[in-house]
């Protein structure tokens, strides 16, 4: 299984689920292949199955189905049949990641899909999250020209704010809940939490204005995979922001809090 999500009314779960590793079911040990290449051997691409359960009932409903991979499934909160989602290639058929778009917004009404491609020359952003209305796409990927891209996109897929901050790190975007601004705990600097505006704010220069929250100092490599990352989230009252902060090989939540 993906990363659930929950839609806008909070009475359903979303989620992704994959076939599980073929030569797991057939009782090879060790695995003779890594799971990506026996996906692309078997089934020519990672074949991806969309749910809703209902929290009540327990109904699940089959939604869509897919060959691409997906790790992030967010239902809009302006139009619920609206999901951004991942769509993730394993084969050259199917692209790589300077080539291939990432972020799709599906409806769910029609199956129909529609990419979110960046401006830069690599296609292919590493995070995305809707803004606070559900209303615009945040995303942010390494960038062609070194560091990183950041943009905005509506609902329809249209980019309507890119930028490229040449000397970023890794992090991820997630939503001011106050305004128009993109809250990261990377990309800027390595250690702090800031927010990216967007609108309005910006320098002589034409940068975008940044304003610094506060430290998450976590180690970024102290954990396995994502667990140390921080994926920094704000209250829906602007009061708090919430974070990971890895050290000496554990992983804690802290809250941070927001000045009037």
């Amino acid at each position: 299984y993906g990363g659930p999500g929950c839609s806008a009314d909070g009475k359903k779960a979303v989620v992704t689920y994959a076939p599980e590793h073929p030569d797991v079911t057939a009782g090879k040990w060790p695995l003779p292949r890594p799971y990506k290449q026996a996906m692309a051997e078997e089934y020519g691409g990672r074949p991806m199955t969309y749910i809703q359960a209902d929290f009540e009932s327990g109904n699940v409903e089959e939604v869509f189905t897919d060959n691409y991979g997906c790790n992030h499934v967010q239902p809009s909160f302006a139009e619920p049949n609206i999901w951004l989602i991942d769509r993730d290639p394993i084969t050259p058929e199917q692209g790589d990641w300077t080539n291939h778009p990432r972020v799709w917004l599906l409806d769910t009404s029609n199956k129909s899909l529609t990419p979110v491609i960046p401006g830069d020359e690599f296609k292919y952003p590493a995070h995305s999250t809707w803004n606070r209305t559900g209303e615009r796409v945040y995303y942010h990927g390494p960038a062609q020209e070194g560091g990183q891209f950041i943009g905005v996109a509506d609902i329809q897929g249209n980019i309507l704010w890119e930028t490229l901050i040449p000397g970023a790190v890794y992090g991820h975007v997630s939503a001011h809940t106050k305004r128009e601004a993109i809250l990261t705990d990377g990309l800027v600097t390595s250690d702090l939490i800031s927010v990216i505006d967007y609108e309005g704010k910006e320098s002589e220069s034409g940068a975008p204005g940044i304003e610094i929250l506060g430290a998450h100092d976590t180690d970024w490599r102290g954990m396995y995979w994502q667990y140390s990352d921080p994926h920094s989230q704000m209250s829906p009252d602007g009061r708090w922001v919430y974070y990971n902060r890895c050290e000496r090989g554990r992983s804690d939540v802290y809250v941070l809090r927001i000045e009037p």
